[in-house]
């Protein structure tokens, strides 16, 4: 180094220089998700040892890139299945559901029957919805269907045929 320099102050290091580095790596990360296609969603929750209920959403390129791109805090929240559902569903809006083709989760049974009848049909566009593709989601479907805890919630066969979707 040279004699001459000075360090930056430690108010400096964690403020406006971390603000500002932490500001170039998530529009890189952002620029990376809003050119790429066939993302998957991966979350998983968990409580910590203070009881602090966290839930970390990761986006996965074709690349095996691995982002993280949301850390929710829903210890305060009556988090049901609808209410993880309904977050899931916006994480994948903000995203753009046309770039999601698959979504996974942990053992959370009771927002996993609803995720895949509410995002279902858009990854089946994603993936072509052809005829094909269609058969093939539907045997996926029947295999839910058959399946013990967590994949046991009923199996709605109203949503088995396209045109519903």
């Amino acid at each position: 180094m040279r004699p001459g320099y000075e360090l930056p102050s430690s108010e400096l290091l964690s403020g406006r220089l971390l603000n500002q580095e932490t500001a170039r790596i998530n529009d890189n990360i952002n620029n990376i998700i809003k050119n790429s296609e066939n993302l998957t969603l991966a979350l998983d929750g968990w409580t910590n040892l203070n009881g602090i209920s966290i839930y970390n959403y990761i986006i996965l390129t074709p690349n095996r890139e691995q982002y993280l791109y949301a850390l929710h805090d829903y210890s305060d929240d009556h988090y049901t299945g609808e209410f993880l559902a309904d977050q899931i569903t916006d994480i994948i809006k903000e995203i753009g559901p046309e770039r999601v083709s698959a979504l996974v989760t942990d053992n959370a049974a009771n927002c996993v029957k609803k995720t895949i009848t509410t995002t279902v049909a858009q990854i089946w566009q994603n993936n072509g919805g052809d005829k094909k593709s269609c058969n093939h989601l539907l045997t996926q479907m029947h295999n839910y269907e058959l399946q013990h805890s967590p994949y046991n919630q009923d199996f709605d066969r109203q949503l088995e045929i396209p045109m519903s979707w």
